[in-house]
């Protein structure tokens, strides 16, 4: 369950990334017609992000729980708010059986870099972190928000889902503070598609997608 918490928030910092900062970002969003796809085990050719990040683009995770049992959550990207002058994406849970009451809870903002580059931004602090490369290479390696170490273990991984078959995942671990880990898949054009713990069992996973 801990692993599945820090999962689902780190699902609303990534969907949080995507804006406009006067600093050091260009709004580079992939334009609707590469993107644009309903199909959760097809990521849209011609989409260059992991994660596609437009206004109004939507996902509904599954969760398995007890044998035979699932549940589940739905985030959108609802707005676009503005903080200190730059423009963020901003999102929240939508419905879904599973943790709406996170409903108030408030984002995590970013932006994306010129190279595609997602990067995290506090606020509070004015300052800025990688979450993740756009074009991330094998064993690449970075520290998330000064706590969580991040590894691009593979990049062609592949996957069987209850939803999709993947092929071509993007892998990553996360490393906790405390040595525990668990494993992030990401699909192009798609965003997050699984998540799995230590021993690679599917503790989450992509059931619909609604991508702009």
């Amino acid at each position: 369950m801990k692993h599945l918490l820090k999962f689902i928030f780190f699902i609303i910092a990534f969907i949080s990334l995507n804006g406009c900062s006067n600093d050091n970002s260009n709004n580079s969003n992939p334009n609707s017609s590469d993107c644009a796809t309903t199909d959760p085990c097809r990521g849209a050719s011609g989409c260059t992000y992991w994660y596609p990040t437009e206004l109004s683009d939507e996902w509904n995770w599954i969760v398995p729980t007890l044998p035979g049992q699932t549940t589940n959550f739905r985030v959108r990207i609802v707005g676009n708010p503005v903080l200190n002058g730059n423009t963020y994406i901003e999102s929240r849970f939508v419905g879904g059986t599973l943790l709406t009451f996170f409903n108030d809870f408030f984002w995590i903002y970013g932006f994306r870099n010129s190279n595609g580059d997602l990067y995290e931004y506090d606020p509070d602090t004015n300052l800025s972190s990688l979450y993740l490369p756009n074009n991330p290479v094998l064993n690449q390696s970075w520290t998330r928000q000064g706590e969580e170490q991040w590894k691009v273990v593979s990049l062609n991984f592949s996957l069987t889902t209850p939803t999709c078959s993947y092929n071509n995942l993007l892998k990553v671990k996360v490393t906790d503070t405390d040595g525990t880990y668990n494993y992030v898949c990401f699909g192009k054009g798609l965003g997050i598609v699984a998540q799995l713990d230590e021993s690679s069992s599917i503790t989450m996973y992509l059931g619909g997608v609604t991508i702009n």
